[in-house]
């Protein structure tokens, strides 16, 4: 956590998600802010900022959440 409206997250590649940290996962991006919100760390309303970029999280109080942010290309390719 940076500050209360503001955290960081990371998504670590592993055997079962070999994913590169700059390709931010929303439901890990949820779970970071869900969690920090929970504990008191956060309001409802956070910036988050992964390798990727930063996304704001919106929680509602009936349990919807909300993410806004850039929408940008992340991979180029051919299917053959």
């Amino acid at each position: 956590m940076i500050d209360p409206g503001f955290i960081s997250s990371r998504l670590l590649p592993s055997k079962d998600r070999p994913y590169s940290e700059g390709c931010p996962q929303p439901r890990g991006t949820f779970a970071s802010a869900y969690v920090a919100h929970k504990t008191g760390k956060t309001g409802d309303r956070v910036v988050v900022r992964t390798a990727g970029g930063s996304l704001r999280i919106s929680l509602a109080a009936d349990g919807e959440a909300f993410m806004e942010g850039a929408a940008v290309r992340v991979f180029d390719g051919v299917i053959r």
